[in-house]
């Protein structure tokens, strides 16, 4: 990597734009980057890191506050590098996020962070990336390391070193950690500890399987667990002897099944004995049983023979009468038609002349049909005939009204347009009259409306000068709020300058005294620094006799450097307590302008807020009469707009009335004409024509159904004639005197049915009698000795209770035996299943107890992550130790130890200081300032050989070397910087960092920053 050029605008303390031209400063090969406390020099680096990885090294990096606070509100932070990467030529603009003023109104908006890389191919630069996460990764891959290894290779912080040189092996460990990537190994160290519980969990849950079928085998045999399993457990290796039992236990069963199979089967033999026995005894019983009941019956048979023969007796008459009950039957149904044929027609005749005298054109024709027809005929005969004459009568007048119908449809049609345009002309008269009321009332409305129009006209008007005035109020209440506010943050503005002021002072005075005091007593310090045999300083001499002693509380170099930076931070707090009581004085200025008062004047809040409020009502009143403007319009031409319509409508209706007059009058004519045409067909009736034709039509058809019904009557009388002359012949060819005796002797619907069933039954339970009593095998089981039933049955019940627990001790050993065998068979299966397990687990047990450092076999009891980074650190002293030979004359070395110091929690990680003069090994605490500077630079150097090394060998052609040298004398600054000179072998560029004015002196080339109130400058200077 080799950086080219360097520009930052409002970025850390630099207000502008600074630009570092590394190109012109690599002629050097060595350049200063020098400048006072608090100038700004780290942030230079800061910018280099925010460029390649959007991110400043340190704690600084939890700030993120990277824009400049003495920069202009507008001016956007960002930071340019060119550089050179894995042989490519980029171009890095990174802005951090920061708050812009909004364009519009007051306050701020965020910017978010951006970035842009391009690349140089040939003369142009061509766009890569603007994404920052694939800047971020592209530039770690090209150089191979990320910020944090970055920071402590290319940027040397010395004062991170030298707390690394002193610090404890746990510090130690957690930066080495962050730049060598040992996580892996750490990883490693987890994954066996994650592995050994999961595989010893696994271990386990087969352990307590195996436990499970152990117990359920032992509860199923009813024996005890194996002695070596009991004694030892599942996790002491008694699983072999497991096998052994097994077998054991399943001989045991299949021996116990056999045993009780014979005992099974030799119960079931004595069982069927015993059954056989019993049915023996029990048929013997039955059959004795059956032939004293067969006896019983036949006696019970001979006692029912009389009402056997009545019973025959009844079934033949009622066979002799079963033709002729058909044909009474029918007779009787004749009968039942005949009357209510007879009667039918009496109530239909009834019926018809009713209704026929109840229409009055019919009522005078049949009273003269009536003396005509009932003369010397029979009533039903007359009767029938006055019907007749009614229907032909009733068909004639039916006829006539037919060809009427039309006459007083249209009549209808007549009266019901008669009655609309009446309606309408009322409707037409009410609206006229309603016309001609509002047309008295409009105009004085639209006088009123009018009047709103001009009133809301002026308003409209006058709405913008009152918007203004109300504008104007609101600005200057806001400004005199504002002067009242500023008013006593500027006089704690000034008070705090006037202390900074003379918080300077003091602690300049402070500073000139101690280096008064430090120069009087400079004899005492050049003589603190004089070694046995070696030259004095000041007169040349190697022998000293009596060198000066300081006093008690003479001062250092050390207590001078403290007091000139509490004078530049005295200066720095100063200088900002200046800004910040002219920037309030100028922002109270302003606020006194736009609220109108004068410095001596305070402003009254109370009556710019009356005049805000009574600008702000009168503004409202008139907006909300202006707002009414264009409503009043449009209200003034819809009311002209109906003034007009209502002329109109006035007009038409006039003419519709016309209309309707002569309309009217026409029809009154045609209804009377038609009026005079129906009342000859109607007579004296109210009804209608249509109703009067149904009712006439009602009456041809009343008699129409007396005919009918008439007829049907004289057919059902000849029929009930000839049923009767049936019913008697049959009788008499049957046998019987007379038709009533062949009527009670008919059966009734089911009696034929059950006196031939009971004859039937009776027939049957005779021949089954005699059967049971001929047969010989009842005769001689009825003349043997009668069987002991109960005692047959005791033997049996006793054999069916030895079979029953013969058998259940059988199916007790089968299942027993069963239940073993797929026992036995998981139990091996899980054997198997354990038995890999087991290996694995033993195997990563004994790596993780060897990674943990807790193994016999690890001889150092070392982590292996903490071995991996002593070996690095071990690397790191011998890179370490080329350099610190030269600078330390070839006194110091480092050396690496795996001891424990005080309060270290693992080895492997121990410094000690090697010192060749006194032959002794020191521990880093006890070297001075300036030892402690080269052995911490050389360790520095070291670690970042190693860590290049590990990033793959990324060649680092820009280096820095951050701060520590005004603490060294002029010979080891000699040989430092002649270890340094070195670094720029293979055109390597070397900064350094500080504000020795001795380094000013010996480095031509420099980058020069200073500060000040409005922020920090840059100046290069080329050798």
């Amino acid at each position: 990597m080799r950086l080219h050029l360097l520009e930052a605008t409002a970025f850390g303390p630099f207000a502008g734009t600074v630009r570092v031209d590394f190109d012109e400063l690599s002629e050097a090969g060595l350049f200063l980057l020098t400048g006072p406390t608090g100038s700004g020099k780290t942030s230079v680096l800061d910018a280099v890191c925010f460029a390649l990885y959007g991110d400043v090294p340190g704690d600084r990096s939890g700030a993120r506050q990277l824009r400049s606070d003495h920069a202009e509100a507008t001016t956007a932070p960002s930071v340019r590098l060119d550089c050179t990467l894995a042989g490519r030529r980029f171009r890095i603009v990174r802005s951090p996020a920061w708050q812009r003023p909004k364009k519009r109104g007051e306050g701020t908006t965020p910017e978010q962070t951006r970035v842009t890389l391009t690349e140089r191919k040939g003369r142009s630069w061509e766009p890569v990336s603007t994404r920052i996460d694939e800047v971020g990764h592209l530039v770690t891959e090209l150089l191979g390391m990320t910020l944090t290894q970055f920071t402590q290779v290319a940027l040397l912080p010395q004062g991170d070193f030298q707390a690394f040189l002193r610090a404890g092996a746990d510090s130690r460990q957690k930066l080495l950690e962050r730049l060598f990537r040992t996580a892996r190994f750490r990883d490693v160290e987890l994954w066996l500890a994650d592995r050994r519980r999961e595989l010893g969990r696994s271990s386990q849950q087969h352990a307590q399987q195996v436990a499970g079928l152990l117990a359920r085998s032992a509860e199923v045999l009813d024996v005890a667990l194996p002695a070596t399993w009991a004694e030892s457990g599942p996790d002491d290796g008694a699983e072999p002897t497991l096998p052994a039992w097994l077998e054991e236990q399943r001989i045991a069963c299949q021996e116990a099944t056999a045993v009780a199979g014979a005992a099974r089967e030799e119960a079931a033999a004595a069982a069927t004995a015993a059954a056989g026995r019993l049915r023996a005894g029990q048929e013997l019983a039955e059959r004795r049983r059956r032939r004293a009941g067969a006896q019983e019956e036949a006696a019970r048979l001979d006692a029912l023979e009389p009402d056997q023969h009545a019973r025959r007796d009844r079934l033949d008459a009622g066979r002799r009468a079963a033709p002729v009950a058909a044909l009474i039957t029918a007779e009787e149904a004749a009968r039942s038609r005949a009357e209510r044929a007879s009667a039918r027609a009496r109530t239909q005749r009834r019926q018809a002349l009713e209704s026929a005298a109840g229409v009055p054109a019919l009522g005078a024709s049949l009273d003269d049909a009536r003396a005509r027809c009932w003369g010397d005929a029979a009533p039903e005969e007359s009767a029938a005939e006055l019907v007749a004459h009614g229907r032909r009568e009733a068909g004639r007048l039916a006829a006539r009204i037919r060809t009427a119908l039309p006459q007083e449809e249209r009549r209808a049609r007549l009266v019901r347009e008669q009655e609309r345009d009446r309606d309408e002309r009322a409707g037409l008269e009410e609206s006229v009259a309603r016309l001609r009321d509002r047309r008295t009332s409009l105009p004085e409305r639209i006088s009123q409306a009018r009047t709103r129009v001009e009133a809301a006209a002026a308003a409209d008007a006058r709405l913008p000068a009152l918007s203004e005035a109300t504008s104007t109020a609101t600005t200057r209440l806001k400004a005199a709020r504002r002067v009242v506010s500023l008013l006593p943050d500027l006089e704690d503005a000034t008070a705090e300058r006037v202390a900074a002021v003379q918080t300077l002072h003091d602690r300049t005075q402070r500073w000139l005294d101690l280096r008064e005091e430090r120069l009087a007593g400079m004899a005492a310090e050049i003589a603190g620094r004089l070694a046995a045999g070696a030259e004095c300083p000041v007169c040349g001499s190697s022998h000293h006799p009596a060198p000066a002693v300081p006093g008690p509380d003479a001062p250092d170099v050390a207590a001078e450097r403290e007091a000139r930076r509490l004078v530049d931070d005295a200066e720095v707090a100063r200088e900002s307590a200046a800004d910040r009581e002219r920037g309030l004085a100028q922002a109270l200025a302003v606020a006194r302008e736009q609220a109108g008062t004068n410095d001596a004047v305070s402003p009254d809040l109370d009556s710019l807020t009356s005049a805000l409020e009574a600008a702000t009502v009168e503004e409202r009143q008139t907006r909300a009469l202006a707002d009414g403007l264009d409503p009043a319009r449009q209200r003034l031409a819809g009311l002209e707009e109906e003034l007009r319509a209502d002329q109109e409508r006035l007009e038409q209706a006039a003419r519709r009335v016309e209309a309707l007059e002569a309309t009217l009058a026409g029809r009154e004519q045609r209804l009377a004409e038609i009026d005079a045409e129906l009342a000859g067909l109607r007579g004296d009736s109210d009804l209608g024509l249509p109703a009067l034709l149904e009712q006439v039509e009602g009456v041809a058809a009343a008699a129409e159904r007396a005919a009918e019904a008439h007829a049907e009557a004289q057919h059902a009388a000849q029929s009930l004639l000839d049923a009767s002359e049936r019913t008697e012949a049959a009788a008499r060819a049957a046998g019987f005197p007379d038709v009533d005796i062949a009527r009670s002797a008919v059966l009734g619907p089911d009696e034929g049915e059950r006196l031939e069933a009971a004859l039937r039954e009776y027939d049957d339970r005779r021949a089954a009698t005699a059967a049971v009593l001929a047969d010989e095998e009842l005769l001689a089981a009825s003349r043997a000795a009668e069987p002991d039933l109960d005692a047959l049955a005791a033997d049996d019940q006793q054999a069916e209770a030895r079979l029953a627990a013969a058998v259940h001790a059988d199916e007790t050993a089968r299942r027993r035996r069963d239940r073993m065998t797929e026992l036995a068979t998981r139990l091996e299966q899980e054997l198997d299943r354990w038995a890999p397990v087991r290996e694995q687990y033993a195997l990563t047990a004994h790596l993780a107890a060897f990674a943990e450092g807790k193994s016999v076999d690890n001889r150092l009891q070392m982590r292996l992550s903490a071995y991996v980074l002593a070996f690095r650190l071990a690397q790191v002293v011998a890179a370490a130790n080329e350099r610190l030979s030269r600078m330390s004359d070839e006194r110091y070395l480092l050396e690496h130890t795996s001891a424990r110091g005080a309060g270290d929690r693992r080895g492997g990680l121990g410094l000690r200081v090697r010192d060749a003069w006194s032959g002794t090994t020191r521990d880093p605490a006890t070297l001075s300032g300036g030892e402690t500077f080269i052995v911490s630079l050389a360790l520095a150097l070291g670690l970042a050989d190693v860590v290049t090394h590990e990033a793959g060998g990324a060649q680092l052609d820009t280096l820095f070397v951050d701060e520590g040298f005004g603490s060294l004398d002029p010979e080891t600054l000699e040989d430092v910087m002649e270890t340094l000179d070195g670094l720029r072998s293979g055109g390597r560029v070397v900064g350094l960092v500080s504000h020795v004015s001795e380094m000013r002196d010996r480095i031509p080339a420099k980058v020069l920053v200073r500060k000040s109130p409005s922020g920090s400058t840059l100046t290069q200077v080329n050798a």
